[in-house]
């Protein structure tokens, strides 16, 4: 008969008592991980890996309890020893380890939690486009190409234009073929000039019906424009009738009687017309008689009676005013046209106004453009020539 008192036969070890040891100490109990642990921890650290926690093991605590109980009487009917877990030592059967079920659990959360956090990036993307305004991102330049600046403004400086280029006067007479050309240089262009100048050239003696081409220059052999020999006859009406070309056309006429007979021709400018131009040129030489007594190289008196008369010669309308009778000193003016150009005549005979007009009569004709004027003079009566 088996007297070992020890009933689930463990060995004694050599110096060791039957009595069991005592339960561990908290800091030495052994971390057991389960299902609702497991659960337990995915909750409090949001999905991170399972941590084991202790928990307290009833059976075990009975088990040694059990195992420290005295030992059976000997009298006591010997039994088998029973299996630990049996249902007949009180100790549960312990179930089957919960590993695979708790993997498939943990891989179904994960990726639970992985399509909800997908879903709501999405949804914040979405959310996120419709509200955002677009960024505009300009064209960046090539490095391989250079970069050109945008043009830079500049500003011209405005320069002062130049003067407009003055043509020296050349002169060129109407009177074709005259019998001699003389040219006369004039210290200045007053009065006294000119009346000396006509003096000296007068003397010189030609034939009846002769004629000598006169050209005035000063000391430079410039031609001496008409202004001056407007101003020096008719100073006081000079400002009244700047209507003529710078040249003009000056001779002396040699007739029957009296010697010598100055005339000139002035070209009107044709910005001027022609009705205009007779009414100023009558006012300013019918008011101013003792002027046209210079033109006369005899210097006759002026006469009592200062009327101008209408007249014709060679049908071309002129005014005439006699001076003297004895010595044919009668001055004459009128207006010839010439192709759109206007020529106002001045002599100082009758005989001299004929002349003239025979030779403007006798000049190339010009080409006709525009509206041609006509002199607005009406005849009265004729000249008589001396």
């Amino acid at each position: 008969m088996d007297t070992n008192p020890n009933p689930y036969q463990f060995p004694n070890q050599p110096g060791q008592s039957n009595v069991p040891p005592p339960p561990p100490s908290p800091e030495a109990q052994v971390g057991v991980r389960g299902m609702q642990s497991d659960l337990e921890s995915i909750k409090q650290s949001g999905g991170e890996a399972p941590q084991s926690q202790i928990i307290n093991a009833p059976e075990l605590t009975q088990f040694g309890q059990q195992s420290a109980a005295p030992a059976p009487q000997a009298s006591a009917p010997q039994t088998e020893p029973m299996a630990p877990g049996s249902p007949e030592t009180g100790i549960p059967i312990p179930e089957p380890s919960p590993s695979k079920f708790n993997f498939k659990t943990i891989l179904f959360i994960v990726g639970g939690l992985i399509l909800a956090g997908g879903i709501g990036y999405g949804a914040y993307y979405l959310v996120s486009s419709l509200t955002a305004t677009p960024e505009v991102t300009l064209p960046q330049p090539q490095a391989n190409l250079p970069v050109t600046p945008p043009p830079v403004a500049t500003t011209t400086p405005t320069s002062t234009p130049p003067a407009p280029v003055i043509q020296p006067l050349v002169h060129q007479s109407l009177i074709v073929t005259p019998t001699k050309k003389e040219t006369i240089q004039l210290l200045d262009a007053s009065l006294a000039s000119f009346e000396a100048a006509l003096a000296t050239s007068s003397k010189e003696k030609l034939l009846v019906g002769s004629v000598k081409d006169l050209a005035f220059v000063n000391a430079s052999s410039t031609p001496i424009e008409s202004s001056a020999l407007i101003q020096a006859y008719f100073a006081s009406q000079a400002s009244s009738i700047p209507i003529f070309g710078k040249d003009f056309t000056s001779w002396f006429y040699y007739g029957k009687t009296g010697g010598a007979k100055l005339g000139a021709i002035l070209e009107l400018k044709s910005t001027i017309s022609l009705d205009q131009a007779s009414t100023t040129v009558k006012a300013a030489i019918e008011s101013a008689v003792s002027s046209i007594s210079g033109l006369f190289i005899s210097n006759p008196a002026v006469p009592a009676k200062t009327e101008f008369n209408d007249g014709k010669v060679e049908n071309v309308p002129v005014r005439f005013l006699a001076f003297s009778t004895k010595n044919a000193d009668v001055f004459e003016y009128g207006w010839f046209t010439r192709g759109t150009t206007n020529y106002l005549f001045m002599v100082t005979s009758y005989d001299q106004a004929v002349d003239i007009v025979k030779r403007l009569k006798a000049l190339p004709a010009l080409p006709v453009s525009g509206i041609q004027s006509t002199s607005t003079a009406t005849t009265t009566g004729t000249t008589t020539g001396m």
